[in-house]
Parts: structure tokens; sequence; C-alpha cells
């Protein structure tokens, strides 16, 4: 787990990458989901309301990195959310 996360600037407005419409993901953000995944205490789990598009998920693991966005876990909409929850409490 010596890995180092990748180099990322402090968060800005032009920071900002559309995760879905009218909800920026901004480089903040990108930030807590690497380090959650390079940490190894649990999955990293990004949740929107709206289905996010191909172009969107393909933004984000350019971002991000292959090797970080296969790793996290993403959920949209309440059923999507309630599901996760099911599964993750075991319920």
């Amino acid at each position: 787990m010596g890995e180092k996360s990748p180099e990322i600037s402090p968060a800005s407005a032009s920071d900002a990458v559309p995760l879905v419409d009218h909800h920026p993901l901004t480089i903040h953000h990108f930030r807590l989901v690497i380090n959650m995944v390079l940490s190894g205490r649990g999955q990293a789990v990004v949740w929107s309301l709206r289905e996010p598009t191909l172009a969107t998920l393909s933004r984000i693991e350019a971002a991000v990195g292959s090797q970080i966005f296969n790793e996290v876990v993403f959920v949209h909409g309440v059923p999507g959310l309630y599901q996760y929850l099911k599964l993750y409490f075991r319920i």
C-alpha cells in the first residue's frame, strides 16, 4: 500500500468536472475517492441521484486513472442507494 496518490492541485471553480448534470465533482472530491481507495480501509462508493452517462464515467476514469476507477462503486438513484445499503448491512 505504499503508493502515493497522484499529484492533484487544490480545488477551484475551474477544476469542476461534471459528474451528473448540475452536480460537479471537483478535484477535492477526486482526492477523497483516491485516498479512500489507496487507504485500503474500505470500499469507495460514489452516489448520484441520476445515472452518470458513459461520457461522465469516462471523464472520471481519465481523471483518477483506471486502477483507482476500478476500485470505486458507482450507485445512482434512491432505489440504487437502498439496494446498496441493504447489501452493505446484509438486510
